[in-house]
């Protein structure tokens, strides 16, 4: 492509950028200078007209982010984020592409088996198994949906995307044996909770939220606050105590130092965050040898 040149037409009173495309002399008008400069600076970068008007996937990540990510929890934000960064990097650094209508079926299924044979990625070892990609893939087909109706692209690239053959293992409850060698592996302040998650059923996600204002005493009910979806409204679930549960919320009470704080909390006195709670509650499981 030979030079490209900006000037003003005083017959048009607008700027001209004329520059060659494919042999072709192009000479388009703009009303002021700032366009018609950043125009001829793509131009000479080497942007076709056409991929200067495409969305660019880290601007369509971006919205991605603000408009579906922040509304989920942060456990899934967090998720949604790596699996976007590591789709940014492979698109830009393996594949050589950054507008988001450039990427094909055969570009999302060549991310698909580089994320199964990664071995590093922001400086850290990583290892996928077939479901842990299949969970990835989910995230990045919900992605390719949303630029379809947000009309950044036309098709989505995802459509005929072959999930891969993963072997889920069949969830089981711990028997007493495995849950007392885990109990025996946890620290005293998280034993309360521990022993409250599994008389009730709850949920990490609900119990970070409880507090002592879900707690009725006098008629030995508590309250379990959830959602689910970005959609979803809350919802408050009324449940009784059996003897156990009412006396692990009584020594919590009479240990708390105010009554309209969290009930669960660490050693330092900080709310207890569902990703915490997970992380403490598999390393003990791992400690106990039950993986």
């Amino acid at each position: 492509m030979s030079s490209v040149k900006v000037f003003y037409r005083n017959d048009r009173k607008k700027f001209q950028v004329t520059y060659y495309l494919n042999g072709v002399r192009k000479r388009p008008l703009f009303n002021c200078k700032s366009e018609a400069d950043s125009f001829a600076r793509k131009i000479s970068l080497g942007l076709s007209p056409e991929d200067q008007g495409a969305v660019r996937i880290e601007d369509a990540i971006k919205r991605y982010y603000e408009n579906v990510s922040l509304k989920k929890s942060s456990h899934s934000h967090c998720n949604e984020k790596r699996c976007l960064n590591l789709l940014y990097h492979f698109m830009t650094a393996e594949r050589g592409i950054t507008r988001l209508k450039s990427v094909g079926l055969e570009d999302v299924e060549a991310f698909r088996d580089w994320m199964l044979s990664l071995t590093e990625f922001d400086g850290k070892p990583t290892r996928m198994g077939p479901s842990t990609v299949n969970r990835m893939l989910a995230v990045i087909k919900h992605f390719f949906k949303k630029n379809v109706q947000w009309r950044n692209i036309t098709d989505s690239p995802c459509l005929y995307l072959d999930l891969l053959d993963a072997e889920y293992k069949e969830r089981r409850a711990m028997t007493q044996d495995e849950y007392d060698r885990m109990f025996a592996r946890v620290p005293e302040w998280y034993k309360p909770l521990l022993q409250f998650m599994r008389l009730t059923g709850a949920p990490p996600s609900t119990i970070e939220r409880l507090t002592f204002a879900d707690i009725d005493f006098s008629i030995r009910t508590f309250y379990l606050r959830r959602k689910k979806g970005a959609k979803a409204r809350w919802k408050r679930i009324a449940l009784p105590m059996t003897d156990k549960v009412f006396a692990i919320l009584i020594k919590q009470r009479n240990g708390s130092a105010g009554l309209d704080g969290h009930v669960f909390k660490d050693d330092c006195g900080r709310p207890m965050l569902a990703d915490r709670i997970c992380r403490i509650g598999n390393k003990a499981i791992r400690d106990a040898g039950l993986t």
